[in-house]
């Protein structure tokens, strides 16, 4: 774990950066699907079972940082007795996978022949057994593999003596991986332990920000995120650790920038912003507002710097008998007949069908309390999320807002720009 000197990192009361991409087994945080993803790893491993196969969903899901935890942890738990051959770029031929594996097992330069290499692995091999250690063969992105070298690793599971592995083969990828292995049963049957990385759920995304930030500070935190960000970082990331912590680092920077000590949902419109590069005014930090209030304030002096004294006399005249004429036709008229009873101007439309539905046609969609751009915002819908019409109004500046019924009874108004109708049940 590395120490970083970043200010918006020290702003929370962090020492350690809690949201980089790159596999830092320190960062790791064992829970849910980790953690028995992890167990089952070292049980392949410690005994012997042969090999085990890695797959998720898609990209993204933690497979490499699980990889590099794992052998952090026989390192420790194994010492010097503890080899291990790491492949993360698996496009060679068979002879340069086998002289990547031999070197990195043995320590030494691989020989001319790769039968040679076979025969000085594999009593290399069994010396480490006779001393209690293990070796592992690690091939990440494995899906790359082509049928060749997939055939090669078969082969080099023969490496057995008095009916044990002499080592095991840990093959990660994507769920393409699975369907090749599975089409190959003299490989798929030596892979016993296997294990499905899937997207998180709501719960697991609030367990991994809170396990890293707890990593990363030498004290308690406090609450860096709130319910209502955590929530929206999860549906925004889709569940997706690396997505998830883009974002959540991001909205540290935002929070900086703001100086506020919790992240909000306001903080992470503004991440989604700077993720998809673009400043639309969601959010600035204090000093670029005190400098654009500064700038206002400079060119309100040049506005009003007159040359002469007589025209300011002038203008106060003028000011005066408006005044004095709103006081005689408006102020000074009964109570009855000043118009209190004028309603909002929002004008009801009528829907011709009985269902309508509409999608969500921006980024990130805000669902205010009211059919107005100044009413709090009560929830957040994202691109391609779909939801019944309940009602149409149109505001008195012509905009149309739809009513959208959210979670445990609430309600809320999207405007036209951010969603479009389509008629029927399913999605468009």
């Amino acid at each position: 774990m590395q120490t970083v000197d970043l200010e918006y990192i020290r702003f929370f009361g962090l020492t350690t950066h809690p949201f980089l991409l790159s596999p830092d087994p320190a960062m790791f945080h064992s829970f849910g699907q980790y953690y028995e993803c992890m167990e089952r790893l070292r049980y392949a491993i410690e005994t012997e079972k042969g090999g085990a196969l890695l797959v998720s969903e898609e990209a993204g899901l933690g497979k490499t940082t699980v990889l590099f935890s794992l052998t952090a942890r026989l390192k420790a738990s194994y010492g010097d007795l503890f080899r291990y051959a790491l492949l993360e770029y698996p496009l060679l031929t068979p002879s340069e996978l086998i002289a990547h594996i031999y070197s990195s097992l043995t320590g030494t330069h691989p020989q001319e022949r790769k039968i040679v290499d076979l025969a000085n692995l594999r009593e290399s091999l069994e010396r480490l057994r006779e001393q209690g250690g293990r070796a592992i063969v690690v091939i990440d992105e494995a899906h790359l593999l082509t049928s060749e070298l997939l055939q090669e690793l078969r082969l080099l599971m023969n490496l057995q003596k008095d009916g044990t592995f002499l080592l095991t083969l840990l093959l990660s990828g994507q769920r393409p991986l699975w369907e090749r292995i599975e089409a190959l049963p003299e490989l798929f049957q030596r892979l016993p332990v296997r294990y499905y990385l899937r997207r998180l759920r709501l719960e697991e995304t609030k367990e991994l920000l809170r396990g890293r930030l707890k990593k990363a500070s030498s004290e308690d935190a406090g609450e860096v995120f709130r319910e209502e960000a955590v929530e929206l970082i999860h549906r925004y990331g889709m569940g997706i650790p690396r997505t998830v912590l883009v974002l959540a680092d991001l909205c540290l920077v935002a929070g900086f920038e703001n100086r506020v000590r919790s992240v909000g949902y306001r903080e992470v419109e503004r991440a989604i912003t700077m993720l998809k590069g673009r400043t639309d005014g969601l959010g600035s930090s204090p000093a670029v507002s005190k400098e654009r209030a500064e700038g206002r304030g400079q060119r309100l002096k040049r506005a009003f710097d007159v040359p002469s004294r007589p025209l300011v006399y002038g203008l106060l005249a003028v000011l005066f008998v408006l005044l004095v004429f709103v006081k005689g036709r408006v102020l000074d008229r009964p109570l009855e007949h000043r118009g209190y009873d004028i309603p909002l101007v929002v004008q009801r439309i009528e829907r011709e069908i009985p269902k309508e539905r509409a999608i969500v046609a921006a980024d990130l969609a805000r669902v205010r309390m009211r059919p107005s751009t100044e009413a709090p915002v009560v929830a957040h819908l994202l691109r391609g999320e779909t939801f019944e019409v309940e009602d149409t109004y149109v505001d008195d500046e012509g905009r149309r807002w739809y009513k959208v019924l959210l979670l445990k009874g609430k309600e809320g108004w999207l405007r036209e720009d951010v969603a479009s109708l389509y008629r029927g049940s399913g999605p468009p």
